[in-house]
């Protein structure tokens, strides 16, 4: 899928900007694909980034001593 006009239009964190700023903030986009399973980010990673979810979600975990794992949040299309 790809990434459209709509969905920084209907994103409460975008949709305060103007038209013109909507569409340039697009065209700079860098479009991602992760594979199921695939890490983004570990704990104590600086992230200056930020993401839109185009499709499918996203899990954030956290993983005891065990190696046990907690699902934090999950992060779904158009979060």
């Amino acid at each position: 899928m790809a990434i459209n006009l709509d969905m920084f239009t209907q994103n409460p964190v975008f949709s305060v900007l103007p038209k013109p700023k909507l569409e340039l903030l697009m065209q700079l986009a860098i479009q991602r694909k992760y594979q199921k399973g695939e890490s983004i980010s570990h704990t104590g990673d600086i992230w200056p980034y930020f993401f839109l979810v185009v499709s499918g979600s996203i899990q954030a975990l956290k993983y005891s001593a065990e190696g046990r794992s907690l699902v934090v949040t999950t992060f779904k299309s158009g979060d």
